[in-house]
Protein backbone atom coordinates (compact mmCIF):
# COMPACT_ATOMS: atom_id res chain seq x y z
CA UNK A 1 0.00 0.00 0.00
CA UNK A 2 1.69 3.07 -1.12
CA UNK A 3 1.17 5.47 1.54
CA UNK A 4 2.15 9.05 2.07
CA UNK A 5 4.42 10.14 5.39
CA UNK A 6 1.33 11.63 7.07
CA UNK A 7 -1.18 8.76 5.79
CA UNK A 8 1.71 6.16 7.52
CA UNK A 9 1.55 8.19 10.56
CA UNK A 10 -2.10 8.25 10.43
CA UNK A 11 -2.27 4.13 9.86
CA UNK A 12 0.01 3.60 12.77
CA UNK A 13 -2.03 5.80 14.98
CA UNK A 14 -4.79 3.90 14.03
CA UNK A 15 -2.75 0.66 14.95
CA UNK A 16 -2.00 1.74 18.00
CA UNK A 17 -5.85 2.58 19.20
CA UNK A 18 -6.72 -1.05 18.83
CA UNK A 19 -4.05 -1.92 20.57
CA UNK A 20 -5.73 -0.40 23.29
CA UNK A 21 -3.83 3.57 23.38
CA UNK A 22 -5.92 6.19 24.58
CA UNK A 23 -5.61 7.96 22.17
CA UNK A 24 -9.37 9.37 20.82
CA UNK A 25 -8.10 12.63 19.19
CA UNK A 26 -5.76 13.10 16.54
CA UNK A 27 -5.23 16.91 14.55
CA UNK A 28 -3.89 16.99 11.32
CA UNK A 29 -2.27 20.00 9.58
CA UNK A 30 -1.54 18.70 6.23
CA UNK A 31 -0.27 21.28 3.53
CA UNK A 32 -3.22 22.05 1.01
CA UNK A 33 -2.99 19.20 -1.85
CA UNK A 34 -0.79 17.26 0.03
CA UNK A 35 -3.86 14.53 0.56
CA UNK A 36 -5.62 14.49 3.49
CA UNK A 37 -8.77 13.05 2.84
CA UNK A 38 -8.06 9.63 2.45
CA UNK A 39 -8.06 10.12 6.17
CA UNK A 40 -11.45 9.10 6.12
CA UNK A 41 -11.13 5.98 4.47
CA UNK A 42 -8.60 5.06 7.11
CA UNK A 43 -10.57 5.19 9.97
CA UNK A 44 -12.85 2.83 8.41
CA UNK A 45 -10.27 0.32 10.38
CA UNK A 46 -11.50 1.72 13.24
CA UNK A 47 -15.11 0.50 12.96
CA UNK A 48 -13.55 -2.80 10.86
CA UNK A 49 -12.19 -3.25 14.82
CA UNK A 50 -15.08 -3.05 16.50
CA UNK A 51 -14.41 0.26 17.98
CA UNK A 52 -16.96 2.71 16.41
CA UNK A 53 -20.17 1.86 13.97
CA UNK A 54 -20.09 4.87 11.69
CA UNK A 55 -18.59 8.02 10.39
CA UNK A 56 -19.67 11.52 10.15
CA UNK A 57 -17.95 13.79 8.09
CA UNK A 58 -18.54 17.62 8.03
CA UNK A 59 -17.14 20.00 5.18
CA UNK A 60 -17.38 23.89 4.84
CA UNK A 61 -19.26 23.53 1.24
CA UNK A 62 -21.57 21.75 -0.69
CA UNK A 63 -19.20 20.73 -3.46
CA UNK A 64 -16.47 18.97 -1.13
CA UNK A 65 -19.46 16.93 0.30
CA UNK A 66 -19.55 15.25 -3.41
CA UNK A 67 -15.92 14.91 -3.45
CA UNK A 68 -16.05 13.08 0.18
CA UNK A 69 -18.71 11.06 -0.98
CA UNK A 70 -16.50 10.19 -4.77
CA UNK A 71 -13.40 9.38 -2.44
CA UNK A 72 -15.61 6.06 -1.17
CA UNK A 73 -16.67 5.20 -4.50
CA UNK A 74 -13.48 5.27 -5.70
CA UNK A 75 -12.34 2.41 -7.91
CA UNK A 76 -8.27 2.90 -6.85
CA UNK A 77 -8.87 3.84 -3.31
CA UNK A 78 -11.01 0.97 -2.91
CA UNK A 79 -8.30 -2.11 -4.61
CA UNK A 80 -5.61 0.16 -2.60
CA UNK A 81 -7.31 -0.13 1.00
CA UNK A 82 -9.28 -3.00 0.55
CA UNK A 83 -12.14 -1.27 2.18
CA UNK A 84 -16.67 -1.72 1.14
CA UNK A 85 -17.46 1.01 2.77
CA UNK A 86 -20.07 3.74 1.51
CA UNK A 87 -21.06 7.42 2.63
CA UNK A 88 -23.92 9.61 1.46
CA UNK A 89 -24.54 13.15 1.55
CA UNK A 90 -27.30 13.63 4.42
CA UNK A 91 -28.77 17.32 5.35
CA UNK A 92 -30.45 17.05 8.44
CA UNK A 93 -32.14 14.17 7.23
CA UNK A 94 -33.43 11.15 9.91
CA UNK A 95 -31.47 8.15 9.41
CA UNK A 96 -28.99 10.16 7.92
CA UNK A 97 -26.33 6.95 7.47
CA UNK A 98 -29.48 5.16 5.55
CA UNK A 99 -27.91 1.56 5.93
CA UNK A 100 -24.24 3.11 4.73
CA UNK A 101 -21.11 3.32 6.68
CA UNK A 102 -21.51 7.08 7.20
CA UNK A 103 -22.51 10.15 5.86
CA UNK A 104 -20.92 13.68 4.83
CA UNK A 105 -22.94 17.30 5.88
CA UNK A 106 -21.54 20.96 5.79
CA UNK A 107 -21.23 23.15 8.84
CA UNK A 108 -23.59 25.23 7.77
CA UNK A 109 -26.22 22.45 7.61
CA UNK A 110 -25.52 21.39 11.25
CA UNK A 111 -25.52 24.88 12.32
CA UNK A 112 -29.10 24.85 11.00
CA UNK A 113 -30.17 21.56 12.28
CA UNK A 114 -33.02 22.49 14.49
CA UNK A 115 -34.15 18.41 14.84
CA UNK A 116 -30.82 17.47 16.11
CA UNK A 117 -31.04 14.64 13.87
CA UNK A 118 -27.49 14.40 14.06
CA UNK A 119 -27.31 14.80 17.41
CA UNK A 120 -29.64 11.70 17.64
CA UNK A 121 -27.69 9.79 15.56
CA UNK A 122 -24.57 10.08 17.03
CA UNK A 123 -26.88 9.12 20.53
CA UNK A 124 -28.02 5.95 18.63
CA UNK A 125 -24.78 4.65 17.41
CA UNK A 126 -20.89 5.19 18.33
CA UNK A 127 -19.60 7.97 15.64
CA UNK A 128 -16.19 9.07 14.47
CA UNK A 129 -16.13 12.66 13.93
CA UNK A 130 -14.25 14.73 10.65
CA UNK A 131 -13.82 17.76 10.87
CA UNK A 132 -12.44 18.87 7.61
CA UNK A 133 -10.85 22.36 7.25
CA UNK A 134 -11.79 22.87 10.52
CA UNK A 135 -9.95 25.99 11.01
CA UNK A 136 -13.38 27.30 9.32
CA UNK A 137 -15.11 26.83 12.96
CA UNK A 138 -14.34 29.86 15.07
CA UNK A 139 -13.65 29.40 19.11
CA UNK A 140 -16.90 30.64 20.13
CA UNK A 141 -18.85 31.16 17.29
CA UNK A 142 -21.79 29.67 15.72
CA UNK A 143 -20.74 26.77 14.18
CA UNK A 144 -18.92 25.69 17.32
CA UNK A 145 -21.92 25.92 19.95
CA UNK A 146 -23.55 23.53 17.28
CA UNK A 147 -20.42 21.18 16.76
CA UNK A 148 -20.16 20.74 20.42
CA UNK A 149 -22.84 18.47 21.90
CA UNK A 150 -21.75 15.97 18.83
CA UNK A 151 -18.32 15.97 19.99
CA UNK A 152 -18.96 15.21 23.47
CA UNK A 153 -20.69 11.97 22.11
CA UNK A 154 -18.15 11.29 19.61
CA UNK A 155 -15.71 8.27 20.05
CA UNK A 156 -13.33 10.22 18.42
CA UNK A 157 -12.61 13.02 16.68
CA UNK A 158 -10.61 13.53 13.89
CA UNK A 159 -9.52 17.32 13.20
CA UNK A 160 -7.89 18.05 9.53
CA UNK A 161 -6.45 21.03 8.52
CA UNK A 162 -4.24 22.55 5.05
CA UNK A 163 -3.61 25.67 6.72
CA UNK A 164 -4.72 26.01 10.72
CA UNK A 165 -4.74 29.72 10.69
CA UNK A 166 -7.73 31.83 10.14
CA UNK A 167 -7.73 34.93 8.11
CA UNK A 168 -9.18 37.25 10.35
CA UNK A 169 -6.69 35.95 13.07
CA UNK A 170 -9.43 34.82 15.40
CA UNK A 171 -8.89 31.56 17.59
CA UNK A 172 -9.69 27.92 15.82
CA UNK A 173 -12.41 26.29 18.15
CA UNK A 174 -11.44 22.40 19.31
CA UNK A 175 -7.86 23.04 19.87
CA UNK A 176 -5.54 25.25 22.59
CA UNK A 177 -3.00 28.43 21.76
CA UNK A 178 -0.03 28.91 23.26
CA UNK A 179 2.61 31.72 23.22
CA UNK A 180 5.00 31.46 20.08
CA UNK A 181 8.79 32.75 20.25
CA UNK A 182 8.22 36.30 19.32
CA UNK A 183 5.34 36.69 22.24
CA UNK A 184 2.29 35.78 19.80
CA UNK A 185 -0.31 33.18 20.22
CA UNK A 186 -0.23 29.76 17.80
CA UNK A 187 -1.80 26.58 18.08
CA UNK A 188 -0.69 24.26 20.41
CA UNK A 189 -0.07 21.51 18.77
CA UNK A 190 1.81 19.14 20.84
CA UNK A 191 1.16 14.93 21.64
CA UNK A 192 -0.47 14.38 24.77
CA UNK A 193 -2.11 11.07 25.89
CA UNK A 194 -5.62 11.35 23.93
CA UNK A 195 -4.34 13.43 21.20
CA UNK A 196 -2.17 12.58 18.72
CA UNK A 197 -0.66 14.81 16.29
CA UNK A 198 0.58 14.65 12.19
CA UNK A 199 2.66 17.30 10.63
CA UNK A 200 2.91 17.24 6.49
CA UNK A 201 4.87 20.50 5.48
CA UNK A 202 5.17 21.48 1.60
CA UNK A 203 9.14 20.23 1.79
CA UNK A 204 7.63 16.33 3.59
CA UNK A 205 5.36 16.30 -0.08
CA UNK A 206 7.73 17.61 -2.95
CA UNK A 207 10.33 15.08 -1.51
CA UNK A 208 7.81 12.18 -1.76
CA UNK A 209 6.27 13.89 -4.82
CA UNK A 210 3.37 13.91 -3.38
CA UNK A 211 2.41 17.63 -5.03
CA UNK A 212 4.21 19.95 -7.72
CA UNK A 213 6.39 22.45 -7.34
CA UNK A 214 4.70 26.06 -8.70
CA UNK A 215 5.87 28.42 -11.30
CA UNK A 216 4.52 32.30 -10.99
CA UNK A 217 3.68 34.63 -13.87
CA UNK A 218 3.64 37.64 -11.95
CA UNK A 219 2.24 40.92 -14.04
CA UNK A 220 2.88 44.61 -13.87
CA UNK A 221 1.02 47.59 -15.17
CA UNK A 222 0.18 50.97 -13.95
CA UNK A 223 -3.22 52.03 -13.06
CA UNK A 224 -4.88 55.38 -12.87
CA UNK A 225 -7.58 56.06 -10.42
CA UNK A 226 -9.17 59.73 -8.79
CA UNK A 227 -8.93 60.20 -5.22
CA UNK A 228 -10.64 64.00 -3.88
CA UNK A 229 -11.33 65.35 -7.71
CA UNK A 230 -7.51 64.64 -8.34
CA UNK A 231 -5.88 61.49 -10.47
CA UNK A 232 -3.32 59.48 -9.22
CA UNK A 233 -1.20 57.10 -10.20
CA UNK A 234 1.24 54.43 -9.70
CA UNK A 235 2.62 50.87 -11.08
CA UNK A 236 0.56 47.77 -9.90
CA UNK A 237 4.21 46.52 -8.14
CA UNK A 238 4.56 49.33 -6.25
CA UNK A 239 5.83 48.96 -2.84
CA UNK A 240 4.47 52.02 -0.69
CA UNK A 241 1.25 50.29 0.65
CA UNK A 242 -1.16 52.80 0.36
CA UNK A 243 -0.95 53.37 -3.22
CA UNK A 244 -0.47 49.43 -3.71
CA UNK A 245 -3.97 48.78 -2.69
CA UNK A 246 -5.50 51.38 -4.67
CA UNK A 247 -3.04 50.58 -7.65
CA UNK A 248 -4.54 46.95 -7.59
CA UNK A 249 -8.27 47.47 -6.86
CA UNK A 250 -8.13 49.78 -10.27
CA UNK A 251 -6.01 46.99 -12.18
CA UNK A 252 -8.10 44.47 -11.53
CA UNK A 253 -11.29 46.58 -12.22
CA UNK A 254 -10.48 47.85 -15.18
CA UNK A 255 -8.51 47.07 -18.71
CA UNK A 256 -5.23 45.25 -16.68
CA UNK A 257 -8.07 42.30 -15.60
CA UNK A 258 -8.58 41.39 -19.32
CA UNK A 259 -5.90 42.10 -20.53
CA UNK A 260 -3.73 39.75 -17.81
CA UNK A 261 -6.93 37.16 -18.55
CA UNK A 262 -5.68 37.09 -22.48
CA UNK A 263 -1.92 36.73 -21.19
CA UNK A 264 -2.76 33.87 -18.81
CA UNK A 265 -5.29 32.42 -21.44
CA UNK A 266 -2.62 32.58 -24.45
CA UNK A 267 0.07 31.03 -21.97
CA UNK A 268 -1.81 28.27 -21.01
CA UNK A 269 -3.61 27.26 -24.72
CA UNK A 270 0.45 27.38 -25.54
CA UNK A 271 0.92 24.77 -22.88
CA UNK A 272 -1.90 22.74 -24.13
CA UNK A 273 -0.09 22.08 -27.09
CA UNK A 274 2.38 19.60 -25.53
CA UNK A 275 -0.66 18.67 -22.67
CA UNK A 276 -3.69 18.72 -24.18
CA UNK A 277 -5.56 17.72 -21.45
CA UNK A 278 -4.62 20.37 -19.28
CA UNK A 279 -7.27 22.71 -17.36
CA UNK A 280 -7.40 25.93 -16.29
CA UNK A 281 -9.23 27.70 -13.79
CA UNK A 282 -9.99 32.08 -13.39
CA UNK A 283 -10.89 33.44 -9.78
CA UNK A 284 -12.70 36.56 -9.91
CA UNK A 285 -13.52 39.25 -7.15
CA UNK A 286 -17.41 38.83 -7.12
CA UNK A 287 -19.60 36.97 -8.38
CA UNK A 288 -20.44 40.40 -10.66
CA UNK A 289 -16.87 40.27 -11.80
CA UNK A 290 -16.80 36.28 -12.99
CA UNK A 291 -19.91 36.82 -15.05
CA UNK A 292 -18.14 39.85 -16.98
CA UNK A 293 -14.90 37.14 -17.64
CA UNK A 294 -17.07 34.22 -18.58
CA UNK A 295 -18.74 36.76 -21.18
CA UNK A 296 -15.50 37.55 -22.27
CA UNK A 297 -14.15 33.95 -22.32
CA UNK A 298 -17.11 33.38 -24.71
CA UNK A 299 -16.40 36.10 -26.80
CA UNK A 300 -12.80 34.97 -27.27
CA UNK A 301 -14.14 31.56 -28.49
CA UNK A 302 -14.03 29.43 -25.27
CA UNK A 303 -16.76 27.21 -24.03
CA UNK A 304 -16.77 27.99 -20.33
CA UNK A 305 -18.64 27.57 -17.38
CA UNK A 306 -19.21 29.37 -14.20
CA UNK A 307 -19.07 28.60 -10.35
CA UNK A 308 -19.51 30.96 -8.25
CA UNK A 309 -19.63 31.03 -3.92
CA UNK A 310 -23.35 30.97 -3.72
CA UNK A 311 -22.45 27.38 -3.61
CA UNK A 312 -25.47 26.35 -5.73
CA UNK A 313 -27.05 23.42 -7.28
CA UNK A 314 -25.83 25.29 -10.68
CA UNK A 315 -22.01 25.88 -9.24
CA UNK A 316 -22.28 21.54 -8.26
CA UNK A 317 -23.47 20.49 -11.48
CA UNK A 318 -20.63 22.73 -13.57
CA UNK A 319 -17.98 21.78 -11.31
CA UNK A 320 -18.68 18.23 -12.07
CA UNK A 321 -18.65 18.92 -15.76
CA UNK A 322 -14.98 20.50 -15.14
CA UNK A 323 -13.69 17.64 -13.53
CA UNK A 324 -15.29 14.73 -15.34
CA UNK A 325 -15.93 16.13 -19.16
CA UNK A 326 -14.33 18.16 -21.97
CA UNK A 327 -15.00 21.08 -19.79
CA UNK A 328 -11.63 22.78 -19.77
CA UNK A 329 -12.39 26.42 -18.20
CA UNK A 330 -14.20 27.13 -15.00
CA UNK A 331 -14.94 30.50 -13.54
CA UNK A 332 -15.49 31.09 -9.94
CA UNK A 333 -15.06 33.18 -6.76
CA UNK A 334 -14.57 31.50 -3.57
CA UNK A 335 -15.38 27.85 -4.28
CA UNK A 336 -11.59 26.67 -5.28
CA UNK A 337 -10.02 27.66 -2.12
CA UNK A 338 -10.29 24.51 -0.64
CA UNK A 339 -11.00 20.82 -1.83
CA UNK A 340 -11.49 21.42 -5.05
CA UNK A 341 -9.37 18.25 -6.44
CA UNK A 342 -8.83 17.86 -10.53
CA UNK A 343 -5.65 16.62 -11.37
CA UNK A 344 -5.44 17.56 -15.29
CA UNK A 345 -5.40 21.27 -13.84
CA UNK A 346 -2.75 23.11 -14.16
CA UNK A 347 -3.45 26.71 -14.77
CA UNK A 348 -4.83 29.60 -12.40
CA UNK A 349 -5.50 33.22 -13.26
CA UNK A 350 -5.94 35.12 -10.03
CA UNK A 351 -8.20 38.29 -10.22
CA UNK A 352 -9.08 38.58 -7.27
CA UNK A 353 -7.55 41.59 -4.82
CA UNK A 354 -8.38 39.20 -2.00
CA UNK A 355 -4.53 38.86 -0.10
CA UNK A 356 -5.57 36.55 2.66
CA UNK A 357 -2.68 34.41 3.35
CA UNK A 358 -4.79 30.75 4.31
CA UNK A 359 -7.00 31.70 0.89
CA UNK A 360 -3.93 31.92 -1.31
CA UNK A 361 -2.31 29.28 -0.20
CA UNK A 362 -5.31 27.41 -0.46
CA UNK A 363 -6.21 28.37 -3.48
CA UNK A 364 -2.96 27.64 -5.44
CA UNK A 365 -2.81 24.35 -3.98
CA UNK A 366 -5.44 23.49 -6.34
CA UNK A 367 -2.59 23.25 -9.19
CA UNK A 368 -0.43 21.14 -7.50
CA UNK A 369 -2.21 17.78 -7.50
CA UNK A 370 0.18 14.99 -9.67
CA UNK A 371 -1.72 13.87 -12.75
CA UNK A 372 0.18 10.13 -13.49
CA UNK A 373 -1.88 10.67 -16.45
CA UNK A 374 0.28 13.90 -17.64
CA UNK A 375 4.07 11.81 -18.14
CA UNK A 376 7.23 12.23 -15.58
CA UNK A 377 6.78 13.90 -12.12
CA UNK A 378 9.31 16.27 -13.18
CA UNK A 379 8.03 17.33 -16.45
CA UNK A 380 4.95 19.08 -14.44
CA UNK A 381 4.47 21.94 -12.59
CA UNK A 382 1.44 24.26 -11.51
CA UNK A 383 0.97 28.15 -13.14
CA UNK A 384 -0.21 30.76 -11.32
CA UNK A 385 -0.88 34.28 -13.36
CA UNK A 386 -1.54 36.97 -10.51
CA UNK A 387 -0.58 41.03 -10.58
CA UNK A 388 2.94 41.38 -9.52
CA UNK A 389 1.70 43.23 -6.22
CA UNK A 390 3.84 43.42 -3.16
CA UNK A 391 1.28 41.44 -0.98
CA UNK A 392 0.90 38.75 -3.61
CA UNK A 393 5.00 38.40 -3.99
CA UNK A 394 5.02 37.56 0.01
CA UNK A 395 2.67 34.84 -0.75
CA UNK A 396 5.01 33.53 -3.78
CA UNK A 397 8.11 34.03 -1.75
CA UNK A 398 6.63 32.13 1.12
CA UNK A 399 5.73 29.35 -0.93
CA UNK A 400 9.27 29.23 -2.28
CA UNK A 401 10.97 29.32 0.65
CA UNK A 402 9.50 26.12 1.59
CA UNK A 403 10.22 25.03 -2.06
CA UNK A 404 13.77 25.30 -1.81
CA UNK A 405 13.63 23.55 1.98
CA UNK A 406 13.94 26.96 3.88
CA UNK A 407 12.45 27.08 7.13
CA UNK A 408 10.80 30.56 8.15
CA UNK A 409 10.99 31.87 11.13
CA UNK A 410 9.13 30.60 13.98
CA UNK A 411 5.61 32.14 14.76
CA UNK A 412 5.78 34.42 11.66
CA UNK A 413 2.58 36.52 11.63
CA UNK A 414 0.35 35.69 7.87
CA UNK A 415 -0.37 39.14 5.60
CA UNK A 416 -4.10 40.01 6.56
CA UNK A 417 -6.72 40.52 3.26
CA UNK A 418 -5.94 43.83 1.78
CA UNK A 419 -9.10 44.97 1.36
CA UNK A 420 -11.77 44.25 4.44
CA UNK A 421 -14.99 43.78 4.37
CA UNK A 422 -17.28 46.51 4.39
CA UNK A 423 -14.54 49.36 3.87
CA UNK A 424 -15.90 52.49 2.43
CA UNK A 425 -13.24 53.40 -0.78
CA UNK A 426 -12.42 56.90 -0.73
CA UNK A 427 -11.23 56.49 -4.47
CA UNK A 428 -12.73 56.03 -8.08
CA UNK A 429 -10.39 53.14 -10.33
CA UNK A 430 -9.75 55.51 -13.71
CA UNK A 431 -7.90 52.65 -16.01
CA UNK A 432 -4.64 50.74 -16.17
CA UNK A 433 -2.81 48.96 -18.79
CA UNK A 434 -0.85 45.66 -19.38
CA UNK A 435 1.58 45.52 -22.09
CA UNK A 436 1.92 42.39 -23.94
CA UNK A 437 -0.63 39.39 -25.25
CA UNK A 438 -0.47 36.72 -27.19
CA UNK A 439 -3.07 34.67 -30.43
CA UNK A 440 -5.55 32.35 -28.58
CA UNK A 441 -6.29 29.02 -29.97
CA UNK A 442 -8.48 25.91 -28.89
CA UNK A 443 -8.93 22.33 -28.50
CA UNK A 444 -11.44 20.06 -26.27
CA UNK A 445 -10.53 16.45 -24.63
CA UNK A 446 -12.61 13.62 -24.81
CA UNK A 447 -14.51 11.91 -21.69
CA UNK A 448 -14.99 9.16 -19.52
CA UNK A 449 -17.46 9.19 -16.28
CA UNK A 450 -16.02 8.34 -12.87
CA UNK A 451 -18.49 5.56 -10.77
CA UNK A 452 -21.14 7.25 -9.20
CA UNK A 453 -21.87 8.16 -5.62
CA UNK A 454 -24.37 6.97 -3.37
CA UNK A 455 -26.16 10.15 -3.58
CA UNK A 456 -26.47 10.07 -7.61
CA UNK A 457 -27.40 6.34 -7.70
CA UNK A 458 -30.34 7.34 -5.14
CA UNK A 459 -31.32 10.25 -7.14
CA UNK A 460 -31.57 8.38 -10.20
CA UNK A 461 -33.52 5.61 -8.73
CA UNK A 462 -36.11 8.55 -7.25
CA UNK A 463 -36.06 9.91 -10.87
CA UNK A 464 -36.77 6.62 -12.54
CA UNK A 465 -39.64 5.81 -10.05
CA UNK A 466 -41.23 9.28 -10.50
CA UNK A 467 -41.14 8.95 -14.62
CA UNK A 468 -42.46 5.85 -14.45
CA UNK A 469 -45.37 6.89 -12.06
CA UNK A 470 -46.13 10.17 -14.29
CA UNK A 471 -45.92 7.95 -17.49
CA UNK A 472 -48.29 5.59 -15.92
CA UNK A 473 -50.55 8.00 -14.69
CA UNK A 474 -50.74 9.91 -18.07
CA UNK A 475 -51.26 6.84 -20.09
CA UNK A 476 -53.74 4.81 -17.92
CA UNK A 477 -56.41 8.23 -16.44
CA UNK A 478 -55.47 7.31 -12.93
CA UNK A 479 -53.70 10.47 -10.85
CA UNK A 480 -49.98 10.41 -10.22
CA UNK A 481 -50.80 11.69 -6.42
CA UNK A 482 -53.08 8.75 -6.02
CA UNK A 483 -50.25 6.04 -7.52
CA UNK A 484 -47.62 7.86 -5.07
CA UNK A 485 -50.06 7.29 -1.97
CA UNK A 486 -50.45 3.48 -2.74
CA UNK A 487 -46.72 3.31 -3.21
CA UNK A 488 -45.67 5.07 0.13
CA UNK A 489 -48.50 3.09 2.10
CA UNK A 490 -46.83 -0.17 0.44
CA UNK A 491 -43.05 0.59 1.98
CA UNK A 492 -44.58 2.68 4.40
CA UNK A 493 -42.13 5.54 4.21
CA UNK A 494 -42.03 8.17 1.52
CA UNK A 495 -39.10 7.74 -1.32
CA UNK A 496 -37.33 10.69 0.21
CA UNK A 497 -36.46 8.52 3.48
CA UNK A 498 -35.62 5.41 1.47
CA UNK A 499 -32.31 3.26 1.31
CA UNK A 500 -30.92 2.47 -2.12
CA UNK A 501 -32.11 -1.06 -1.40
CA UNK A 502 -35.60 0.05 -0.65
CA UNK A 503 -35.61 2.47 -3.87
CA UNK A 504 -34.49 -0.65 -5.70
CA UNK A 505 -37.77 -2.60 -4.46
CA UNK A 506 -39.65 0.67 -4.94
CA UNK A 507 -38.82 0.77 -8.71
CA UNK A 508 -39.32 -3.46 -9.14
CA UNK A 509 -42.69 -2.64 -7.33
CA UNK A 510 -44.01 -0.18 -9.37
CA UNK A 511 -43.11 -2.07 -12.58
CA UNK A 512 -44.57 -5.38 -11.74
CA UNK A 513 -47.94 -3.73 -10.24
CA UNK A 514 -48.24 -1.30 -13.42
CA UNK A 515 -46.40 -3.18 -16.44
CA UNK A 516 -46.71 -0.61 -18.98
CA UNK A 517 -47.44 -3.46 -21.59
CA UNK A 518 -50.83 -4.03 -19.94
CA UNK A 519 -51.99 0.09 -19.10
CA UNK A 520 -55.08 0.36 -20.30
CA UNK A 521 -54.94 3.82 -22.98
CA UNK A 522 -56.12 6.85 -22.19
CA UNK A 523 -59.42 7.52 -24.19
CA UNK A 524 -59.36 10.77 -25.37
CA UNK A 525 -62.95 12.51 -25.73
CA UNK A 526 -63.98 14.14 -28.69
CA UNK A 527 -65.47 17.77 -28.30
CA UNK A 528 -67.78 19.15 -30.56
CA UNK A 529 -67.38 22.91 -31.38
CA UNK A 530 -70.31 25.02 -32.41
CA UNK A 531 -69.66 28.21 -34.68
Amino acid sequence: MNLRKHQREFTQIIDRIIAGEPIRRVIAHVIPGGGKSLFALLTCKLIDAGLAQKITWIVPRLTLAYQAESNFVDLYFREMLGHNHFIRSSTNEDNPCRGLTGFVSTYHALALDEGQTVLMDFIRHRHILILDEFHHVEDGGIWHKALQPIIDRAEFLILLSGTMERGDKHKIAFIDYIEGFLGDIIPDLRNTQDTAIISYTRRDALEEQAILPVKFHLSDGSATWNENGIDQNAMVSTREKRLASRALFTALSTEFSDQLLESGMAEWVDYRKKRPGSKIIVVAATISHAQAILDKLRTMGFRSRIATSDDSKEAIRNIKAFKNSALDILVGVGMFSEGFDCKPLTHIICLTHVRSRPWILQLIARAVRVDPDAGPYRSQLAYVHAPDDIYFREIMEHVYCEQIATVSSPGKKSQRSLFPGGKQRDYDPVGSELNGSREILWTAPGYEPPPMTPSEIANGLRDEIEKYVRSFAINSGRKAWVVNGIIKSEFGKSRADMTIPELERALGYVKKRWPRDKIRPRVSKRVTVYR
